[in-house]
């Protein structure tokens, strides 16, 4: 489901996004969610690294032990 929402954004930021949504050919609302989504599975990416990185450490120690 879909919500509309208002914010308050500075107008160079806001100037950038158009910008940037235009080049992309979609709209600001696509833009931003995208953004949005792009910054939560980065943010999740990131906290789960030192556990990804044991389990990579921890697999090519035992493919190098064999």
């Amino acid at each position: 489901m879909k919500k509309q929402i208002n914010i308050t954004i500075e107008e160079k930021l806001l100037s950038e996004i158009d910008m940037a949504a235009e080049e992309l050919g979609m709209s600001r609302s696509a833009f931003l969610s995208m953004a949005g989504k792009t910054y939560i599975n980065t943010s999740n990416v990131m906290q789960n690294m030192p556990r990804m990185l044991d389990d990579y450490e921890k697999a090519t120690t035992q493919i190098v032990s064999k």
